[in-house]
């Protein structure tokens, strides 16, 4: 009775990481699609999008980016092939599979204008699938997350501000990282609270359903 009251909740647990890390290898095919867009698009046609992608590597990065790109988008392939497809999705295999992609997102960034990356907002992705995986790795990415966008300051130096202008710029970049922490505390807090009321319900649950076989 007892393992036959457990395996659901186990069962759970590894489709919860299936479908997280699925819907991860299918973030990645996306922001690995539209850097590969804008990486042709500055290449072909620099005078058109100049202005809109300002933050794109400069031309001595270019390789650096390119090897980030291939081996995040090798990582993804294998990910498919070797966990996917065989059933082999774990809650810590998809939790480090996170800080995987939120170290290649800050060393991406700091390729490609540091804090001043419009791009920055991708940090939301992991700490948001990481939801589905447990509360102490939404922490987890949340703090790991955060510390990656301080550590763009320290990669990517600011770049000029207008004249006169330089506290006022630098106190907007820092603003953002500010605010980033501060959304991502309240957004980690809310989930974290409704995963540990799903988790009581889950166990509830699990109590009647070991009540009914024990009265069976």
């Amino acid at each position: 009775p007892w393992h036959a009251a457990l395996a659901p909740a186990m069962a759970t647990v590894d489709r919860s990481a299936q479908i997280t890390l699925r819907a991860l290898v299918m973030a990645r095919w996306v922001l690995l699609g539209l850097t590969a867009v804008a990486g042709l698009t500055v290449a072909l046609v620099p005078g058109l999008v100049a202005p809109l992608l300002r933050w794109f590597p400069e031309a001595h990065d270019h390789v650096q980016f390119a090897w980030l790109w291939v081996g995040w988008a090798l990582v993804n392939v294998l990910t498919d092939q070797l966990v996917l497809r065989r059933g082999r999705a774990t809650s810590r295999l998809a939790g480090l599979h996170l800080m995987v992609d939120a170290t290649a997102l800050t060393v991406m960034l700091g390729l490609s204008g540091g804090a001043t990356n419009p791009f920055t907002t991708v940090y939301f992705v992991p700490i948001t699938l990481a939801t589905q995986v447990s509360p102490r790795w939404t922490w987890a990415l949340a703090g790991y997350c955060l510390a990656g966008f301080g550590a763009l300051f320290v990669m990517e130096p600011l770049p000029e501000a207008p004249p006169g202008h330089d506290a006022h710029f630098a106190g907007h970049l820092r603003g953002m990282w500010v605010a980033f922490g501060v959304s991502g505390l309240l957004i980690t807090y809310f989930v974290h609270r409704i995963a540990l009321s799903l988790s009581r319900q889950r166990q509830e649950l699990l109590r009647l359903r070991e009540q009914a076989l024990q009265d069976r």
